[in-house]
This record gives structure tokens, C-alpha cells and sequence, in this order.
């Protein structure tokens, strides 16, 4: 299970902290590529990984709005 907790000011100027949880972490980036997609402006993302505490700060900027899943898959399949 993955947690993105994230801010980021929505399409109509408001501030915006919120949470997103799912099985794995390419959905967790996919959501927040696709608020990219839609108008969203990502302020900082952490991602928690299986009920840690600890979480990791995502560079918001690789967030552009484009497809992020399959690409996440190459790299895993490549690296395998």
C-alpha cells in the first residue's frame, strides 16, 4: 500500500492539502500527474510506503501531466 500526502493550489486558486492512498506507487504518481493534467499546481509530495512513518519527499516538478504508470514499468522492467 502507498500514501501520497500532497499540496497543491487547485485550478480555481485555492490551497489544497489532501491525501491519496492505493495499492502501489505508480497509481499514487499517477494522480498526481493527472491533477497536473487538469490544472493543479503541486506545492510538495511526500510518498509513505506500507505504514511507515518515514515518508520520502517527491521532486514535485517531475509531475508534468503526462502518463507516468507505463514509463515507471519500463524502467522496472528494464531494471530486472
Amino acid at each position: 500500500m502507498a500514501i501520497v500526502d500532497f499540496t497543491a493550489v487547485n485550478p480555481n486558486g485555492i490551497c489544497r492539502d489532501q491525501s491519496y492512498i492505493d495499492q502501489d506507487i505508480e497509481s499514487c504518481f499517477e494522480i498526481l500527474s493527472l491533477l497536473v493534467r487538469h490544472g493543479w499546481q503541486l506545492i510538495s509530495a511526500r510518498v509513505f510506503m506500507d505504514h511507515t512513518e518515514t515518508g520520502l519527499t517527491l521532486p514535485v516538478e517531475a509531475f508534468d501531466g503526462l502518463p507516468i504508470r507505463e514509463p515507471i514499468r519500463l524502467l522496472l522492467r528494464e531494471w530486472e
